[in-house]
Order: C-alpha cells, then sequence, then structure tokens
C-alpha cells in the first residue's frame, strides 16, 4: 500500500498543533527532551512511549523536521499515543473508497 504523503503531512501537523494545545491539566506526558536526544526522534519516543517504532508522533511534537538540524531541548507534553494514533487514523481516513464500479 502506497503512503500517501498529504495524509502523513496532515497528520503530523495535526498532531503538533494538539501537542502545543495541550494545557498542564489535561492528560499529557511531559518529558524534557535532553541534548542527546535532539537528533534522534526514536530515542525521545523510547523515553516516553516504551517503543522506538512510533517515533513519527515525537518527531512531530519536538518538531523535528529535517534529519541534519537537532530540535531544541526543553519540555514538551507528549500526548497520549492513543490520540496520536486517532489522529492519524483521522487523517489518512479520507482517501477514495471503491465503490465496485469499473470503466472497462
Amino acid at each position: 500500500m502506497p503512503i500517501d504523503a498529504i495524509a502523513v503531512g496532515v497528520a503530523f501537523r495535526n498532531i503538533a498543533e494538539t501537542s502545543r494545545n495541550t494545557k498542564p491539566y489535561d492528560p499529557c506526558i511531559t518529558h524534557y527532551v535532553m541534548p542527546r536526544e535532539t537528533m534522534d526522534p526514536s530515542l525521545t519516543n523510547q523515553f516516553v512511549y516504551g517503543n522506538r517504532a512510533d517515533w513519527f508522533v515525537s518527531a512531530a511534537i519536538t518538531g523535528k523536521v529535517d534529519v541534519d538540524l537537532p530540535v531544541q531541548t526543553g519540555a514538551r507534553r507528549f500526548i497520549p499515543l492513543s490520540n496520536a494514533i486517532a489522529i492519524t487514523k483521522a487523517a489518512s481516513g479520507k482517501r477514495k473508497q471503491n465503490n465496485g464500479m469499473s470503466l472497462y
């Protein structure tokens, strides 16, 4: 299945925006990004969520947009992983559905 670049971009933007708009009293995980994590979003994801597979979420929250540029250290509010998965599914759910019709 091909990756839809538009859906990935929308999910990235929505995850970052949700994290920025999260209040301290909302369910979140506060994590301080240390200097050794500035180049590796999967390491940050390991510390916050316990796995490196969903590094896309921590890259969006920390603002990692280029592999050659480090992110700033400091505290971030990480949204729960279930919320991030729901945002990703909502962004990719706008695909054209096959209705069974064929032109040829």
